[in-house]
């Protein structure tokens, strides 16, 4: 599904929490393996971006840019501090930060986006991405994250590690299975 002869650039997006991350990730292994040669991002909590990289990655790039033998899930991680903008939604500074964010997301002009989380606030965030397709789970946690979700995809599998490849694979047109 490559655009104009050139590799897809893919977002994942599953902010948090830990356990959340954790069952994404043998999903866009999976997607890593079969396509080495695309860009990956993932939208996290800060708190949780030590999942997706070392503590070197993190004195040499704060943000988690270039993929590294230490980091070789992402190409890059984008730091989403939802739980902070929950704390003081309407502060000048969250809604500073939200444009930020919103202004980093789509200058990376992601071709995929996936919503991993099927929560309302990761919705919003895939959706700020302008991506040219935004997947989510026809039957998200939060039945309002459905009416963001350009193309909703039905899940079969019982765990949520399967789910999550299905839901990665129907977004990018590949059959995957969890990887280590």
């Amino acid at each position: 599904m490559p655009v104009d002869g050139r590799p897809l650039r893919v977002l994942i997006v599953r902010i948090g929490a830990m356990g959340d991350v954790l069952h994404a990730m043998p999903a866009v292994a999976a997607l890593r393996e079969l396509h080495p040669e695309w860009f990956i991002g993932w939208a996290i909590e800060p708190g949780w971006s030590e999942l997706l990289q070392t503590d070197a990655d993190f004195e040499r790039m704060p943000c988690g840019a270039g993929r590294s033998e230490r980091m070789p899930l992402v190409d890059q991680w984008y730091q989403i501090p939802a739980k902070a903008w929950t704390k003081r939604p309407f502060a000048l500074s969250t809604l500073s930060d939200i444009n930020a964010a919103r202004r980093r997301l789509r200058g990376e002009q992601f071709d995929v986006c996936v919503d991993m989380q099927g929560a309302l606030k990761s919705a919003v965030v895939g959706r700020m991405t302008g991506a040219r397709v935004f997947a989510g789970p026809a039957e998200p946690r939060e039945a309002q994250a459905r009416w963001l979700y350009k193309q909703p995809v039905p899940t079969r599998s019982v765990h949520v590690v399967e789910q999550g490849c299905e839901l990665l694979g129907a977004a990018v047109g590949e059959t995957l299975r969890p990887a280590k």
